[in-house]
């Protein structure tokens, strides 16, 4: 019989980062939320106050309260928080200042393959095909643990 309790115990176990992350993501956006235009009031208070222009302490709250809020989400999501763009074949971050296309050097020349079986010539279109046919059978035999074991 199966234990419900220690089930759930061990799903909170394994996504207690992220229940973390979100419960302070909820939190940081309802401040936001709620004290944003109040910070928004106080600065505008602040600039009628002063004649010199200068640092507005409620626009420099509700700044930094943005910030929080867009880090939450980039931890949540499992993302870099600087500048970075995806590689064009799988999606993953690539951080800059790297301006190239893909990861590694699977994913380029998976993309090569990719491109090339669409090709004009048949030669090298058949061969691409018949790579991308032999990678793809490679890794479904990665991922099905049935077919590790000969039976004979």
């Amino acid at each position: 019989m199966h234990d419900h309790r220690s089930a759930l115990w061990r799903w909170l176990r394994d996504h207690r980062h992220q229940l973390l992350l979100t419960t302070a993501l909820v939190t940081a956006t309802s401040a936001l939320l709620v004290l944003g235009p109040l910070l928004i009031a106080l600065a505008f208070a602040e600039s009628m106050m002063q004649k010199r222009r200068g640092m507005f302490v409620g626009l420099i709250l509700a700044a930094a309260l943005a910030r929080a809020v867009v880090w939450l989400w980039h931890e949540l999501r499992d993302e870099p928080h600087g500048r970075w763009h995806r590689c064009a074949q799988c999606g993953q971050p690539i951080e800059e200042p790297s301006r190239a296309a893909y990861c590694s050097h699977p994913c380029r020349s998976y993309a090569r393959l990719e491109r090339d079986a669409q090709a004009d010539d048949p030669s090298i279109a058949d061969r691409a095909r018949r790579r991308l046919r032999a990678i793809r059978l490679q890794t479904l035999a990665d991922e099905n643990a049935a077919w590790d074991e000969v039976p004979f």
